[in-house]
């Protein structure tokens, strides 16, 4: 909680440890809206529709089997010292494809994204310190 989905979503591959633990996003139930830099980055990352809505509309718990059926994780391993292994042997895979692509593999990524690049850079312009604290200050009462 606190963020976590929010960090996971962000990177581009997530493993999880079987059994122990959930994907969720409680913002909604304890009335912080998600900013439009974070909601371009699930909308990115959660190509399902109904998914989505499941995230952001229903604050809904997913374990890690329910999280890599509905593609929110790539990878689920038994244990922790399982779960380990998996992410750095996806790590280890995805690198080999890193390293033959180049520089093309960066500007691969800023295509992929720019949506979501622009809409920081557009909210940036815009954004208010103040009416942030005053949401998270409202929030904790």
């Amino acid at each position: 909680l606190g963020g976590g989905m929010l960090t996971a979503m962000s990177h581009d591959y997530r493993v999880m440890k079987a059994k122990k633990g959930f994907m969720c996003m409680n913002e909604l139930l304890i009335g912080l809206p998600i900013s439009p830099p974070l909601t371009a980055v699930l909308q990115v990352k959660i190509t399902d529709p109904q998914v989505l809505r499941e995230v952001t509309l229903e604050a809904t718990r997913f374990s890690a089997e329910e999280a890599f059926r509905q593609k929110l994780i790539d990878a689920v391993g038994d244990s922790e010292t399982h779960a380990l292994e998996v992410a750095v042997g996806l790590a280890i895979k995805k690198a080999k494809i890193t390293v033959k692509a180049g520089w093309n593999y960066g500007q691969v990524k800023r295509d992929n994204y720019a949506h979501v690049r622009e809409v920081v850079e557009k909210t940036a312009k815009n954004y208010d310190p103040t009416a942030s604290a005053a949401l998270l200050m409202k929030a904790s009462m």
